[in-house]
C-alpha cells in the first residue's frame, strides 16, 4: 500500500528480487491512500489490484482468456503441487465451464495454532474441519474461502473485486454465482 511509504517499497524489491526467474514477470502496483469508498483492507487492495493487473495485460496485449488468477492471504502457503493441479483443471474443463469456475485449495488453520488462546484455537479447527467436509462433499453449497483461484474472464464478467466488503471471498463467490446465474461454482484443488 502507498500508505507504507518505502517501506511498500522495499517489501517490492525484496519480493521480486526473492521471486526473479520464477514468474513471466512481476507487476508492481501502490494501492493509494483515502480513496472515497475505499477502506483499507484485502477487499480494497484486491480491487485495485485487480483494476491495475487489468490496464498493464490490455496494454500488453496478452491473451486474457489463458489468465487464471490467484488470491491468497498473506500469510497463505499452497502445496507445491497447486498451481500445478490448477493449470490441469483449468486446460481439462471445457471452455463454457473453465470460465464459471473459483478453484478452492484446502485451507488448514494451523500455521501458528500452538501461539493461539484456547478458544481462538477451538474455533479455527472447526472452521478447517468445516471448510475441508464442504470440499469433500460433491453435494455442498461452497463458497471460496481464504485461498482461491478463478479466470480472469469471470473476474471481468462480475465486474471485479468490491473495495467494501471484509470478506472478499465469500462475497466474490455470491457475486460471481448471482451475476452468472447460478453457473459458478466452486470446485476444489484437493492438495494441502
Amino acid at each position: 500500500e502507498e500508505r507504507e511509504g518505502d517501506v511498500a517499497h522495499s517489501k517490492a524489491a525484496q519480493l521480486q528480487a526473492d521471486f526473479s526467474g520464477q514468474f513471466r514477470e512481476i507487476l508492481v502496483s501502490y494501492h493509494p491512500a483515502g480513496l472515497p469508498n475505499d477502506p483499507p483492507g484485502k477487499a480494497s487492495n484486491l480491487a485495485w489490484a485487480f483494476k491495475a493487473l487489468l490496464r498493464h495485460l490490455v496494454i500488453g496485449q496478452y491473451e486474457l482468456s489463458n489468465v487464471v488468477l490467484t488470491v491468497a492471504d498473506a500469510d497463505s502457503e499452497f502445496h507445491s503441487s497447486y498451481f500445478n493441479c490448477l493449470a490441469q483443471h483449468f486446460l481439462e474443463t471445457g471452455d463454457e465451464i473453465r470460465y464459471m469456475r473459483i478453484w478452492q485449495s484446502p485451507v488448514l488453520h494451523v500455521k501458528n495454532y500452538h501461539r493461539q488462546p484456547a478458544l481462538v484455537l477451538v474455533g479455527t479447527m472447526f472452521t478447517s474441519m468445516q471448510e475441508l467436509a464442504a470440499l469433500a462433499d460433491p453435494n455442498a453449497v461452497r463458497f471460496p474461502y481464504s485461498s482461491y483461484s478463478l479466470s480472469l474472464a469471470l473476474a471481468r464478467r462480475v465486474g471485479g473485486w468490491d473495495a467494501e466488503w471484509i470478506a472478499e471471498d465469500y462475497h466474490m463467490g455470491i457475486k460471481c454465482f448471482l451475476l452468472s446465474l447460478g453457473r459458478s461454482t466452486v470446485v476444489p484443488v484437493l492438495v494441502p
